[in-house]
């Protein structure tokens, strides 16, 4: 029997290369095809929602939606690199935030229908539940806060395991000597690696991961490989030699307990209501003005027990930071915030640990992500899709839609500056260029007045196509406008599409 049970797709599994003889290859290898996704796309965008029932406008439209995702041709590594697209402008020369989490997408299925699931896809940490392992990364400007997109996206499922207590230990046991790609906790330097390749013309990249991500060999694959830096919540209390007091070896909290506290530091605690990526249940944390105090110290970590000579270690001296919460703004009910991190960032002054826990904090970004995806937004667990590709299929897609909904609660108002390229390529901008012309009247009260390489000038022209009168004094186009204007402007961009190969 064979004990491994890991085997990740992602992007990486999708080579963009042209077959003997092409000049060019569309997307998914068929122009209508890449039609069929940006269409269901803007609808997810436009709805909220991945319910094909509930964003299709007609039967045939449906069925349409229905076969797209059944398609073999829409293979599940090329939908992931064609919904992680960025642009080269926009990160170039940026410094840049990634964070990275894992969320399990458990189906809430009837009962009866469970056992056939269980086999069908796999199953979730209860061994149980059926479902499947999504692990996105977002790319954000660490200056501005700006969302970019995604920038990557992996997924994995994991088979039922059966049998007696005693043999789903010798099945765990036997999974040891299996190489570190071959295992579960490989998908954390796997995403970054993806990701790297994207964003090799940014002027810096931090990887911001929570504890599953603390393991030696992921963190120094990303050292190695990608030469970008992190910031990870240490899970473990590693042995490590202090490079700050000379000589000294121990764990690091031994190490960190023989610093000195900082004063006080008010800092805003972003609020967290969503529900548990593994668990389900509802996590809960008020946002306030917390009083923080933070210590740090400069570490070389040792090589951990069992770690085979023959691999590569971390060299690199690391800094480690620990964060916590004074208990008068401890809301009641709640635990203190207490964070010990681990990152890759030369630390020499308290200003620059402050720091750090401010890059940090970032993570916010993709908690509100799996919210929007799960229960309070696309709501992708509760699919009646059948057939197990087509439901992870619709999940990654469910994902950038997800993505591109906080995109455009922030651009609609103009307020935060995001490029217009986060989410229209050059070809789709000359085409709103086009529109804007014909939307825009030749009284100031009817003109785009954003910034023509804004997001939000090209959310102006899309609630125009949506029949928002333009009008300041109206109010600002809801969904359905946007939805209406989104679909209007692919289906005018297919026609100029069609008219131009003609």
């Amino acid at each position: 029997m064979c004990s491994r049970i890991f085997y990740p797709r992602s992007s990486k599994d999708f080579t963009n290369q042209l077959l003997e003889g092409q000049r060019y290859r569309h997307q998914f290898g068929d122009k209508r095809l890449y039609h069929r996704y940006r269409q269901l796309l803007s609808q997810m965008i436009a709805n909220q929602q991945a319910a094909i029932s509930r964003l299709s406008t007609s039967w045939k439209e449906q069925i349409a939606y229905y076969r797209f995702l059944r398609n073999s041709n829409v293979e599940i590594p090329e939908l992931i690199y064609e919904s992680c697209r960025l642009q080269v402008s926009v990160v170039s020369g940026s410094d840049l935030l990634v964070p990275i989490d894992g969320s399990s997408i458990g189906m809430r299925l009837h009962k009866k229908h469970s056992d056939e699931w269980q086999r069908k896809l796999g199953v979730i940490d209860d061994n149980r539940t059926p479902g499947f392992y999504v692990y996105p990364s977002l790319v954000v400007d660490r200056s501005t806060g700006i969302l970019h997109g995604l920038g990557d996206i992996s997924v994995y499922t994991r088979p039922l395991v059966v049998g007696t207590a005693a043999e789903k230990r010798a099945l765990r046991k036997a999974r040891n000597p299996l190489t570190f790609d071959e295992k579960e906790g490989s998908i954390w330097s796997l995403v970054v690696s993806n990701t790297s390749k994207r964003l090799q013309a940014a002027r810096s990249v931090t990887y911001l991961m929570d504890q599953g991500a603390d393991k030696y060999e992921s963190l120094e694959r990303i050292i190695s490989e990608t030469g970008h830096d992190f910031i990870v919540r240490s899970k473990e209390n590693r042995e490590a030699e202090s490079v700050s007091s000379a000589g000294k070896t121990g764990r690091l909290s031994e190490i960190l307990s023989s610093e000195t506290w900082s004063e006080t530091h008010i800092v805003r605690i972003r609020g967290l209501h969503h529900y548990s990526k593994s668990s389900g249940a509802l996590v809960q944390r008020k946002e306030r003005e917390a009083k923080l105090r933070i210590r740090y110290s400069k570490v070389i970590l040792s090589r951990p027990a069992g770690y085979s000579s023959k691999l590569p270690v971390i060299s690199k001296p690391l800094s480690v930071i620990e964060v916590v919460e004074d208990a008068s703004t401890v809301p009641s009910g709640e635990s203190p915030i207490h964070w010990r991190l681990l990152t890759t960032w030369s630390i020499d002054s308290v200003e620059k640990a402050w720091e750090v826990v401010s890059a940090y904090q970032f993570r916010w970004t993709i908690e509100q992500l799996f919210r929007v995806l799960k229960k309070e937004g696309f709501d992708v667990e509760s699919s009646q899709l059948e057939d197990p590709d087509s439901l992870i299929k619709q999940v990654i897609m469910s994902l950038k839609a997800s993505s591109e909904a906080m995109q455009l609660t922030l651009a609609r108002d103009g307020k935060t500056f995001i490029p217009i390229e986060t989410m229209f390529d050059d070809h789709q901008q000359q085409a709103l260029k086009r529109l804007n012309a014909r939307l825009s009247s030749e009284t100031q009260k009817v003109k785009n007045s954003h910034a023509e390489n804004s997001l939000a000038w090209a959310a102006w022209v899309i609630a125009r196509l949506g029949n928002w009168s333009g009008y300041q004094s109206q109010r600002p186009p809801g969904p359905i406008t946007m939805k209406r204007g989104l679909d209007k402007f692919y289906d005018i961009l297919w026609a100029w599409e069609l008219k131009d190969d003609s």
